[in-house]
């Protein structure tokens, strides 16, 4: 049987979050393989991470890139349809991540985005998930050992857009400055991830 990765260990989140009608280990995967892919798959409600990418999802780009060239263990948290299935808190679709960085990833790849006012919405939803889950994840550990997830890892936050989503880079890099102002952790569009 092969070691609990440290970045799993170092945070407790195991013991962090027992208790939780959907056991942290029954949602998360150990990943050594140089590329792999996150992505929402049509048939399920809830995120996965694999090798290769249904064809499907290629086009309008409706995945998250994960380059990691030195095959170390990456992590892979399911946590939205998965780890957290109801309740009223907002919460991002997964997480991934090693023993140095903690990405919040929230998929946006099925919304389009066609009026002003809508884009703007969607953006800010994405952000306030990627924020409610990071406060949310930040107290357990903080709560339950009394852990401080910032001294930890660095933390980012990703919003993974479709090609269908009508981008402004000028409007992405104001968003991106207040975000990290507000929250003292970098946010990304650019659906990639090198570890």
């Amino acid at each position: 049987m092969k070691d609990t990765p440290l970045a799993i260990s170092q945070l407790s989140l195991k013991n962090s979050f027992k208790g939780y009608a959907t056991p942290v280990a029954e949602c998360i995967e150990v990943f050594s393989d140089a590329l792999l892919y996150a992505y929402e798959p049509d048939d399920l409600k809830y995120s996965v991470c694999s090798k290769n990418i249904p064809i499907e999802l290629l086009f309008d780009n409706r995945y998250f890139t994960i380059i990691n060239k030195s095959n170390k263990d990456i992590v892979f948290w399911a946590i939205d349809g998965k780890f957290l299935k109801s309740g009223n808190r907002q919460r991002c679709d997964c997480a991934i991540f090693d023993e140095n960085v903690l990405c919040f990833v929230e998929f946006k790849t099925r919304s389009e985005g066609t009026t002003i006012e809508s884009r703007e919405e969607i953006i800010q939803h994405a952000q306030n998930q990627i924020i409610s889950t990071c406060k949310f994840i930040e107290d357990q550990i903080k709560t339950q050992k009394n852990i401080n997830l910032r001294d930890k890892v660095d933390l980012e936050g990703h919003i993974c857009l479709s090609k269908r989503f009508p981008r402004k880079t000028s409007e992405e890099m104001n968003i991106q400055a207040l975000f990290a102002k507000e929250n003292k952790f970098g946010l990304y569009f650019d659906g990639i991830k090198e570890f």
